[in-house]
């Protein structure tokens, strides 16, 4: 008995055991449509943002060459002259310009001291938003003080070095402070002293003032500049006979024994340059 002639048929379920419906493909196909250009935006983003490191990371590696080769160069050479500014398009072949600039801090290249800025800037030649840049600092007979100094010494007085020594401090006498003159050609001269100390007993004051056994007769208030005779030190000469005397004079009151007393010594010399010693010492 044939029973397929009884069979109904229903057409949608045909339909969907074979396909999709209509609804279901507009769906897809928005569905699609979203996802895929979000992908490939944020795929893009990824790659731009490895091929940016890696062109960073070359500018680092480029500008770091670069002031190796600057540290590399005597103080003379003129490419480190101040004012240079100079830019090698497409470094070595690289995508990158480099750019050399040189900026003199102090002083200037014919003055005996110089401190320069050298700065070497990487920049991409394709991205002209991306660079890196380097700088180094180059000094010539510049001299690095205390803080307390605001301004660096220049002429004569860069090469002048007094220190402590085996300086000693009696009731009367400041003794044995050392001066040296550190050129190894010129030399300087030492025009005028100004001597500052604290406590100061009453009516005290600085009696006499002797540079490589050379005695110069005082009587001076503290803080007061003082001109003496033209005391010269020859290129690398050393003198340790230097010695200050307070209050030898009747009735000026010496320090007492036990007291802490702070010095500046302050020296012109002859250019009118300036350098200071500091000192404090216990009186013995």
């Amino acid at each position: 008995m044939d029973t397929t002639k009884n069979k109904t048929l229903n057409p949608k379920s045909e339909i969907r055991n074979h396909g999709f419906t209509l609804i279901e493909m507009v769906l897809s196909i928005l569905l699609i449509s979203i996802i895929v250009p979000a992908a490939a935006v944020s795929f893009a983003n990824v790659s731009n943002s490895v091929i940016r490191y890696q062109r960073i990371s070359q500018a680092i590696i480029i500008a770091k060459e670069e002031m190796a080769i600057v540290n590399r160069l005597p103080f003379s050479n003129p490419t480190l002259i101040n004012g240079y500014n100079v830019t090698t398009q497409n470094y070595q072949g690289s995508g990158f310009n480099v750019t050399r600039k040189v900026t003199n801090i102090y002083g200037n290249d014919t003055n005996a001291e110089v401190l320069k800025k050298i700065q070497v800037t990487a920049q991409d030649t394709v991205t002209k938003n991306l660079s890196f840049a380097l700088y180094t600092m180059r000094a010539k007979n510049v001299y690095f003080g205390p803080a307390s100094q605001s301004t660096p010494p220049s002429g004569q007085a860069v090469y002048l070095n007094p220190t402590e020594g085996s300086a000693a401090l009696t009731q009367n006498w400041l003794s044995l402070f050392s001066l040296e003159n550190q050129s190894p050609s010129l030399p300087i001269t030492i025009d005028k002293i100004k001597v500052t100390w604290s406590p100061i007993p009453s009516g005290q004051k600085l009696n006499a003032i002797i540079l490589k056994g050379l005695y110069f007769a005082t009587n001076t208030q503290s803080g007061t500049l003082v001109d003496i005779t033209n005391v010269t030190f020859q290129p690398g000469e050393i003198s340790t006979y230097n010695q200050l005397g307070f209050g030898t004079q009747s009735p000026q009151k010496p320090f007492t024994i036990g007291t802490i007393v702070n010095f500046t010594i302050l020296f012109q010399l002859g250019d009118g340059s300036q350098k200071s010693l500091k000192l404090t010492r216990t009186v013995q």
